[in-house]
């Protein structure tokens, strides 16, 4: 019968009651970083993927869960499905039950995640007889890594994804020892759900995991056959063929779904080939090596040179009793190494990749350090002095990478796609839709908007019909905006803005991008607006629109900005803004303008939450000719009111 193996208690030692204390105080900074900074809009860095993940959770909440989940990003249909949406899924229903924001929500069950990683690699080291030491001092480098410290709080489907892969873990020391069917089971269920949450964390632990199965089965056989017996294989084929199969089976559904959708089918695993394994090229290159496993794995997470020696000191310095120490620390550096070597260009493009695979090396730090302190006092004393240097280079690295980042403020002054996102969730009704370009085909203003969007990629096949009929694009959800970031010589902005002009659109102007909406005329009165000699704000600018290519003015395109604030010290901005030309004989036109942030007006009344203050207008004035006095109609306490500035304005 199996003896139960406990967790070894370190000795009371000076050092080891300073580790404890060191582990605690990490876990205490990763969590006030988490907290302190979980209302925090997902623009941070790689918004593009957290805006994705955040989206789909967003909808799942207004519309409810489905199997061909919706990503609404990239036109009609909806479902561009990638992983199986487990986290997505609990941050709805989470939502749902509590009606906390999808934000705080979405950055703190991530955290969970990964505090929750804890309890089973604490289970895999009372399972290997592995002294107390190696917890605590897994604890203070995991919670003190910057991949963690920053990543751990994201938006994100990496926590979850590892936590599976890492629940999997004790079930795996169990079938090494007894091949039962409880390890096996559950060692298969946290292997699938970890492939199917994210195949490109499971896959390469798979890998390993195989490996160290097949080792073990030929050292405990009498030569292959006896090593690789039908019992033998019959597990290997439940444990690592069920959640590979699974995952490709969940890869062909989702390639199918995504055929569905014109942008989608540049999106399946066989277009994507290349992106997500990369190439030999870059495996064999210098700056692989050099950033991605150097910089981003030792140096920004394992203490740089000191993380080497260690991982070297334990082959060459630890004595040969250490076998086992000397295999896990093998295996988790293994572990460490071989995704980026697997999916090398992915982690070259993607910072936050190494969160599927720094925690073993960490965890091998780990058993270096319980080893050391196992062979002496003096050793002991070593080993904390070694984690706590490691643990001051990583949290050095953190507030050099990440902590500027962290702590921002993101808002509609200083991110184009928050205000693009808010203004077209203010002027477009939930039923219909956006077209977004220049945008590539992040999720961020779709997000932030809230609306189902058409972002037309600049790689997509259809991109000339996308920039004049995105309608055809948004299936049933009817188009009510459009938005526009194109670069001063991309020669499809004209094509939208003549567009846009044809539909009987305005457009307006911020962040040096363009959004549009249908014009909405000025509402029927009784009795004229009364007129106001005290409006606050003014109208800045009334010319024509420049050419983004010649700086030029264009023929019978005018853009005519400002600012109004009912009460700008009470951070009032008031309703909506009407402009009215007004020719020599007195016959007006009257167009609406957008509301748009300005920073300045803001910063002028110290008021960070008045983000509509300004007004812009880009008009077709084909139609007009001449000299004209431009003025403001404005919404203010419910009603309107004529302000007293004028501009004037030669439209040839």
């Amino acid at each position: 019968m199996k003896k139960m193996q406990l967790l070894k208690r370190a000795r009371a030692t000076p050092a080891t009651s300073l580790l404890k204390l060191l582990a605690a105080l990490c876990f205490l900074f990763a969590l006030f970083v988490a907290l302190r900074y979980a209302n925090q809009l997902p623009f941070d860095l790689h918004s593009f993927r957290q805006t994705q993940t955040a989206l789909t959770s967003y909808w799942f909440v207004h519309e409810g869960f489905r199997l061909d989940y919706q990503t609404p990003v990239v036109g009609y249909p909806w479902s561009v499905p990638f992983e199986f949406p487990i986290y997505q899924l609990l941050v709805a229903i989470v939502v749902k039950a509590t009606g906390a924001r999808l934000d705080v929500v979405g950055r703190l069950l991530s955290f969970l995640f990964l505090v929750g990683c804890v309890f089973p690699v604490r289970s895999v080291m009372r399972k290997l007889d592995l002294s107390s030491t190696v917890f605590y001092a897994f604890v203070a480098l995991l919670f003190s890594s910057p991949i963690y410290v920053y990543w751990g709080r994201t938006f994100m489907v990496e926590t979850a994804a590892l936590f599976f892969a890492v629940c999997a873990l004790p079930f795996f020391v169990d079938l090494l020892d007894s091949p039962r069917v409880k390890p096996i089971a559950w060692f298969t269920l946290f292997s699938t759900l970890a492939m199917l949450q994210k195949a490109t964390t499971e896959l390469p632990l798979l890998m390993v995991l195989a490996m160290v199965y097949a080792v073990h089965a030929l050292r405990i056989g009498e030569g292959w056959k006896a090593a690789f017996n039908p019992r033998t294989l019959a597990v290997a084929v439940v444990c690592f063929a069920i959640p590979v199969v699974v995952g490709a089976a969940w890869t062909i559904y989702t390639d199918q779904v995504k055929q569905l959708n014109p942008t989608g089918t540049q999106l399946t695993s066989g277009a994507l080939t290349e992106w997500n394994w990369g190439t030999l090229a870059q495996r064999s290159s210098r700056d692989f090596y050099l950033e991605v496993i150097w910089r981003r794995l030792f140096e920004q997470n394992l203490a740089g040179l000191l993380g080497l020696f260690a991982y070297l000191s334990a082959f060459i310095l630890l004595p040969r009793t250490r076998r086992r120490e000397k295999f896990v620390v093998a295996i988790c550096l293994l572990a460490g190494l071989l995704p980026p070597l697997m999916f090398s260009n992915l982690h070259r493009e993607h910072f936050y990749y190494p969160t599927a695979n720094v925690i073993f090396p960490l965890f091998g730090l780990a058993v270096i350090a319980g080893a050391c302190a196992e062979e002496g006092s003096r050793r002991a004393a070593l080993a904390l002095v070694g984690v706590a240097i490691a643990v001051v280079t990583n949290l050095a690295a953190f507030r050099e990478h990440y902590f500027t980042v962290a702590a921002t403020r993101f808002d509609s002054f200083n991110s184009r796609d928050i205000a693009i996102g808010r203004i077209l969730r203010r002027e477009v009704p939930e039923s219909q839709s956006i077209a977004a370009y220049g945008f590539d085909w992040s999720s961020t203003v779709a997000y932030f908007s809230e609306r189902k969007a058409f972002t037309v990629a600049p790689w997509f096949k259809r991109y000339d019909e996308a920039v004049q009929h995105p309608e055809a694009f948004v299936g049933d959800a009817p188009l009510g905006g459009v938005a526009g970031c194109l670069a001063d010589a991309d020669p499809y902005f004209m094509p939208m803005l003549r567009s846009g002009f044809t539909k009987g659109w305005n457009f307006a102007s911020t962040h040096g991008c363009y959004v549009a909406t249908p014009e909405r005329p000025l509402p029927k009165l009784d009795m004229p607006p009364r007129r106001n000699d005290a409006c606050e704000g003014s109208i800045d600018s009334a010319t024509a629109l420049l050419d983004p290519k010649t700086k030029k003015p264009l023929d019978h395109i005018v853009h005519i900005w400002g600012w109004t604030t009912v009460s700008g010290a009470d951070g009032k901005s008031g309703g909506d803004v009407h402009i009215t030309l007004t020719d020599a004989s007195g016959a007006t036109t009257i167009r609406r303008a957008l509301r748009v942030p300005r920073a300045d007006i803001s910063a002028q009344f110290h008021r960070k939450k008045l983000d509509d203050a300004g007004f812009s207008l880009i008009m077709d004035a084909s139609k007009l000719e001449g000299r004209y006095k431009v003025g403001v109609i404005r919404e203010a306490n419910g009603q309107l009111e004529t302000c007293q500035w004028q501009k004037d304005l030669l439209i040839e």
